[in-house]
C-alpha cells in the first residue's frame, strides 16, 4: 500500500520522503505516507490516511471503498462515498482530494496485485482502471458511486472462483 501511496502522491522514483504537504491557498495538510494502511472487512476496504494540520493535530482519515463479497461477487467493481470519515474541519476542506487519493491508493494496490498474477498468452498483464462517475450517480447498492474500478485482463476474470479468480 505504501508503494501505491507514494505513486498516488507523485513519487515515481525511490525517495526517503515519508510525508507530503498539500497546499490550497492558505490551507495546508500534511499527509503521512509511511503509516498509511488499510482495514479490511467483508465487502469493504478502508484506506486509512494519517494527516496533520494546525486545527486538529494528527488524525486518521478513513476512505471507504465498497467492493464485492464472496456471497455477492462482482469482479473488481468498487465504489466510494463522496466524503471520507474524519474531523469536519479537514473533510470540509480536503474531502474530495482525500477520497481521490484514497481511491488512487486502492487502485494502485489492486493493480499491483493484478499485475503480479501473471500474463496471458500474448504477454499482457492484468491491470485495474478507474473512472469518476457523475455526481449523484448511484452504485448497485444504491449508495453514491463516486468512483468505479474495473478489471482489465486479456484472460477472463471471474470473481466467483477461489483464489484470484483468473481463468
Amino acid at each position: 500500500m505504501r508503494v501505491a501511496a507514494r505513486r498516488a502522491a507523485g513519487f515515481f522514483h525511490p525517495t526517503q520522503r515519508t510525508e507530503v504537504v498539500w497546499v490550497d491557498g492558505d490551507n495546508e495538510l500534511e499527509v503521512n505516507l509511511a503509516t498509511l494502511h488499510v482495514k479490511l472487512a467483508d465487502g469493504l476496504i478502508g484506506v486509512i490516511i494519517p494527516v496533520c494540520c494546525d486545527q486538529v493535530g494528527s488524525v486518521e482519515i478513513e476512505v471507504i471503498l465498497a467492493v464485492a463479497t464472496a456471497a455477492s461477487p462482482s469482479g473488481l467493481y468498487a465504489s466510494s462515498p463522496q466524503r471520507p470519515r474524519g474531523p469536519a474541519v479537514i473533510v470540509d476542506a480536503w474531502g474530495e482530494a482525500l477520497v481521490a487519493f484514497g481511491w488512487q491508493c486502492g487502485v494502485g494496490l489492486v493493480s499491483g496485485i493484478a499485475g503480479a498474477t501473471g500474463k496471458d498468452a500474448r504477454g499482457n498483464t492484468c491491470s485495474c482502471r478507474s473512472r469518476r462517475m457523475p455526481r449523484g450517480a448511484a452504485s448497485r447498492s444504491g449508495r453514491d458511486a463516486g468512483f468505479v474500478a474495473t478489471a482489465r485482463c486479456a484472460r477472463g476474470f471471474d470473481a466467483s472462483r477461489p483464489g484470484l479468480g483468473l481463468q
